[in-house]
């Protein structure tokens, strides 16, 4: 699938991981989250985990907000142990709006 066929995934998140580098969910699943991670980081995306809970669920297919506290906690839980590979890209997680407010959503769509 193209990165704008994948659940979740609105013009803002496209642009996103366009911007990064990915064009499908296959190139997106030849990567770690951290490297993911890292390369958003690249192009100017802060880190925050509902991305990640965003994608993990639209690449299984599931509406973002479908995400069990278990899921969250085994995601949690893995990019904790990768976390040294990754160069300092999952610093403190931050909102990832400029004005840190959460009064618009994260997915566009």
């Amino acid at each position: 699938r193209k990165i704008s066929e994948i659940k979740n995934f609105g013009p803002k998140m496209v642009a996103w991981f366009t911007a990064a580098g990915f064009e499908s969910e296959a190139d997106l699943l030849e990567c770690t989250y951290p490297e993911i991670m890292q390369r958003l980081s690249a192009v100017g995306v802060p880190f925050h985990w509902s991305i990640v809970y965003s994608l993990e669920m639209g690449l299984q297919d599931r509406p973002w907000n479908s995400i069990r506290e278990e899921e969250k906690q085994a995601l949690r839980a893995d990019l904790e142990v990768k976390k040294s590979t990754c160069e300092g890209a999952l610093g403190q997680p931050q909102s990832i709006f400029p004005n840190g407010s959460w009064d618009q959503p994260l997915i566009d769509g």
